[in-house]
């Protein structure tokens, strides 16, 4: 995540296993304050490349964009299964 408080320009998220991962991803939530999903942002799944280490980067566009008080979280997926997710608090 690169920004300051609510105003982010790019997310990324990045793992390292003592296993290779098999068609993996990694989606992007944001919640409010009150807890409630506002932006979900889907990864792009690597089938077929096993890695023990990855990673990936959203760019939000165009300059910082304002997000709201609460959290954005990322989820680690394998093979359908969420393994594990990180999340960060965004506040002013």
């Amino acid at each position: 995540m690169d920004g300051h408080g609510v105003t982010l320009t790019y997310d990324r998220a990045q793992f390292t296993t003592l296993w290779p991962l098999c068609n993996w991803w990694i989606d992007f939530d944001y919640y409010d304050a009150a807890g409630s999903r506002y932006k979900h942002v889907q990864g792009q799944a690597h089938g077929g490349r096993c890695m023990v280490n990855g990673n990936v980067r959203v760019d939000f566009g165009t300059g910082p964009q304002l997000w709201k008080t609460g959290r954005a979280c990322a989820v680690l997926y394998t093979n359908a299964i969420r393994l594990t997710q990180q999340c960060h608090s965004l506040h002013p």
